[in-house]
């Protein structure tokens, strides 16, 4: 449908738009799909009670979040009533709220014609002349169409809408900081390894996905990492984000109150419907360890493959890594890049340990039997296991096995020396010669 809208006053500014231009703007995003939007403008306000408008906010604020701060003088300006107003202008609402209205259409084949709007179904306008007969018109006909005016509530930008009472002057400094859903963040890592496999090369990205439907130009970025508590979290997602890099930007990092707080040194712009990274972590070299690791339990076949290195200054890193997607690569022997796997990295504080699974072994097998149960009482019994590992390599592994028990346990006999208990676990260390093949038995005692 060829259709172009005209509508008198809807290129008009509003008396008060110069004054009502963004100014400074404070963007800061969480990690549960929810931002703080703090942002400072002019506004011009009449004398006496009046109606504001704030337009330009963003399509899913949280209206009951919205917090105003006068700036100049916030004993002359009080607010009585705020509405958010969010029904915008498009074609389908022009014609909507123009049912039973006189409209002017420009045609191909009968030039200008003018009626009341009766009906807009399908492909069909239904008009009443002013002779009262009835024209229906297929809108592959019409090649413009003219409203009288702009209809009441209908709006360009999602606007708040204030009652004041203004003591004051009449150009007011505010800042209006409210909470939006629709923009998130997380880490994002990537990783090559090296020929050895003990060396990483590590690079860190914030990612924000900004669906809030507003746009933020050159706002003051900040990040918080950590879990906040909520009542409700609403989320939607777009399946065509905008990706867009940003190499440059330096970010500062440092705890706050029970989080750790993220933030980008320079101004930057989150568009609406994009997903834009940030480098963190330039890239540095990780000292890294791979480790084998066997919980029959929960796979009994699956030899997991991880890659293990601590987050602190002697291994190339030292700062709180929030949560995020960690993907592996290393180089061929072609020097293409192959992708190993990837991983959830948790947040993690500085001087702790970070196990990445990067997927399972190949050419190492697990199996594990239970050889015997006795009960001993009504509330105790004697188990008795044995795991056998199975390594095709031609060179040796070390595998490190997990048990988990539950209830009140104790081992009683093992092949093996236990390399560590917990109140819900037990660990090994078993080496498998190259093309050879392992076992351990160990017998367990419960009580429950």
């Amino acid at each position: 449908m060829r259709l172009r809208l005209l509508c008198a006053g809807i290129f008009v500014l509003l008396a008060n738009e110069t004054l009502n231009a963004q100014g400074t703007i404070k963007l800061t995003v969480y990690n549960n799909d929810l931002a703080l939007v703090s942002e400072t403008r002019e506004v011009a306000i009449a004398a006496g009670n009046s109606r504001v408008e704030f337009p330009g906010v963003a399509a899913r604020i949280i209206p009951a979040s919205v917090l105003i701060n006068v700036l100049d003088d916030s004993r002359s300006l009080q607010v009585s009533e705020q509405n958010f107003e969010f029904d915008l202008i498009g074609s389908a609402k022009l014609f909507d709220k123009y049912l039973e209205q006189k409209i002017t259409l420009e045609t191909e084949h009968n030039g200008r014609i003018s009626g009341k709007l009766l009906s807009r179904s399908g492909t069909d306008i239904i008009l009443q002349m002013s002779a009262g007969q009835l024209m229906v018109m297929n809108t592959r006909e019409i090649l413009s169409t003219r409203f009288d005016k702009l209809p009441e509530g209908l709006r360009t930008r999602p606007t708040l809408l204030w009652e004041v009472e203004n003591d004051g002057k009449t150009a007011r400094k505010l800042e209006v900081s409210y909470l939006t859903n629709g923009i998130s963040w997380q880490a994002e890592y990537v990783g090559e390894l090296g020929t050895e496999e003990k060396k990483l090369n590590f690079t860190g990205w914030i990612s924000v996905d900004n669906r809030s439907g507003k746009t933020y130009k050159n706002a003051k970025l900040k990040l918080v990492a950590g879990d906040i508590n909520r009542q409700h979290v609403v989320r939607r997602q777009s399946r065509y984000p905008q990706a867009l890099l940003e190499k440059s930007a330096a970010v500062d990092e440092k705890s706050f109150f029970e989080y750790h707080l993220y933030t980008v040194k320079r101004a930057t712009s989150v568009k609406d419907q994009q997903e834009k990274q940030i480098i963190f972590i330039a890239p540095i070299i990780v000292q890294v360890k791979k480790e084998y690791v066997y919980t029959g339990s929960e796979n009994p076949r699956n030899v997991s493959v991880y890659l293990k290195f601590r987050n602190d200054r002697s291994a190339g890193l030292g700062m709180a890594l929030p949560a995020g997607i960690a993907r592996i690569y290393k180089a061929d022997s072609d020097d293409g890049k192959i992708f190993l796997g990837e991983d959830r990295l948790s947040h993690t504080p500085k001087n702790e340990d970070i196990r990445l699974k990067i997927g399972n072994a190949f050419d190492i097998i697990g199996e594990r039997k239970e050889l015997y149960t006795n009960k001993l009482s009504k509330r105790s019994s004697e188990r008795a296991f044995e795991i056998s590992l199975r390594n095709h390599k031609q060179e040796a592994v070390v595998v490190l096995v997990i048990e988990q028990f539950y209830g009140d346990w104790r081992i009683t006999e093992s092949s093996l020396p236990v390399k560590s208990k917990t109140a819900e676990k037990a660990t090994w260390l078993v080496k498998i010669p190259a093309e050879g093949e392992s076992k351990l038995n160990f017998v367990i005692h419960s009580r429950w």
